[in-house]
């Protein structure tokens, strides 16, 4: 798989639900994928706010992250650590926090591969200048798992589109602080 088929897969689902045009909110690697939904598909969304999004040129994993991700396909402890630690102070409940560390741990063991695969080849940045809906891409000041060059790269590429860093977040300001993530979402949306 890669991001194109991934997106055309989105494309694909939003259609066949026939709700078109729609409003699409994306993060991290959903949030490249949506990207490149909009700019397969323009007349089919109609905004879309993205996440700290992997950057339109990927992320370049050397030997040593691909065993890092190794390694946490086969350990459950390591993995949640490392998912966990993507969250800049969030306060969550422990049941809250296992069920996340669950959820990563638990992917389709094809993806602990093929996901540092297709992020280390992407290159979209042509690509999105196809994309016609107004675009807001967000991105935590204190997330440590992507640069927030990627994501203001991001944001010129895509015509029109703005970008706002988020004060005192990390990777994850939909879990860390979802009410500032609603604020937000909504007032680009909804325009509330």
């Amino acid at each position: 798989f890669d991001v194109h088929s991934l997106a055309g897969d989105v494309v694909e689902n939003v259609r066949s639900l026939g709700l078109e045009p729609v409003s699409l909110v994306g993060h991290s690697t959903g949030g490249i994928i949506g990207a490149v939904a909009m700019a397969q598909a323009p007349d089919l969304f109609q905004r879309a706010v993205l996440l700290d999004p992997v950057a339109a040129t990927g992320i370049q994993f050397g030997p040593e992250m691909y065993a890092a991700f190794e390694a946490m396909s086969r350990d459950e402890n390591l993995c949640a650590t490392v998912i966990l630690s993507t969250m800049h102070d969030a306060r969550l409940p422990d049941e809250y926090r296992k069920r996340i560390a669950a959820a990563a741990y638990g992917v389709h063991p094809r993806l602990w591969r093929g996901v540092p695969d297709m992020l280390n080849t992407l290159d979209v940045r042509e690509l999105l200048r196809s994309v016609k809906a107004p675009t807001l891409v967000l991105h935590g000041e204190h997330d440590t798992l992507l640069p927030m060059a990627g994501s203001e790269e991001l944001a010129r590429l895509i015509p029109g589109a703005g970008f706002h860093r988020i004060p005192g977040r990390g990777h994850c300001t939909n879990v860390e602080d979802p009410a500032l993530f609603v604020e937000l979402t909504s007032q680009h949306l909804f325009g509330h």
